[in-house]
């Protein structure tokens, strides 16, 4: 039988106000697992072994929570778009890594058919463009898109970026309420006279928690088959 595992979710809350870490706690307020929220390390407390750990905080506190991870030999979910996983986390680290970058369940699925549509685009030369519109407060890096683009071999800085409400609700069609909190994205591709183009958007955060869900039971499903190193979450998920 899968056993639930005890999660530890990362970030701090802002006065109250609607954020990741606010939202998590929430939504696994319904005790279908049980969870602790800190706001960074040292991870203290009597804690389960294998319990998982999920990060939503800035990459200025990474550090010192992977390596409470690694002590500890707890999974760790890194959701926080600040942090590059090959910037921060050793490529042979002790513990499974999981990258999440978007846990949106249905952006976790556009990245698998990017990273096909990616490799098809680069042996054939094609030309690719990535796009994409945030809330105008959002401060870090467009992380999502900056995936989208790797996968055509573009890099981080090639990505077009919107921060305007105007635009957001003119011409991206995103509705006054969401105007706090959305991602869109675009991507075009080229060749020989085919074009390819894909967009979606998300609106608000509550599919993070979806998203996050599904991979802690993807989690407690593979146990001890789930092994150290580095694992992008869709692939995990999706295979």
């Amino acid at each position: 039988m899968t056993r639930t595992r005890h999660l530890i979710i990362v970030g701090r809350s802002r006065d109250g106000r609607e954020n990741m870490t606010s939202l998590l706690v929430n939504a696994f307020n319904t005790g279908d697992r049980s969870f602790t929220r800190l706001d960074g390390a040292p991870i203290k407390g009597d804690f389960p072994d294998d319990s998982i750990v999920a990060y939503f905080s800035s990459k200025e506190r990474f550090q010192s929570v992977l390596a409470e991870c690694i002590k500890r030999h707890l999974t760790l979910i890194v959701g926080s778009s600040d942090v590059k996983a090959t910037e921060y986390v050793p490529s042979e680290v002790e513990i499974p890594v999981i990258i999440a970058e978007n846990l949106s369940p249905l952006v976790m699925g556009v990245f698998g058919a990017c990273e096909r549509l990616g490799k098809v685009s680069q042996m054939i030369g094609a030309h690719a463009f990535v796009a994409e519109g945030h809330q105008k407060t959002k401060t870090s890096a467009p992380a999502t898109a900056q995936k989208i683009a790797g996968y055509f071999g573009n890099p981080p800085e090639s990505v077009g970026s919107i921060r305007s409400d105007p635009i957001a609700r003119a011409v991206l069609g995103i509705p006054e309420a969401n105007l706090g909190g959305f991602g869109a994205h675009f991507i075009a591709v080229s060749h020989n006279g085919t074009n390819v183009r894909v967009s979606f958007d998300t609106q608000g955060r509550s599919m993070y928690c979806d998203g996050l869900k599904l991979l802690l039971g993807k989690i407690d499903e593979l146990g001890n088959d789930l092994k150290p190193g580095i694992h992008e979450a869709h692939e995990l998920l999706f295979g």
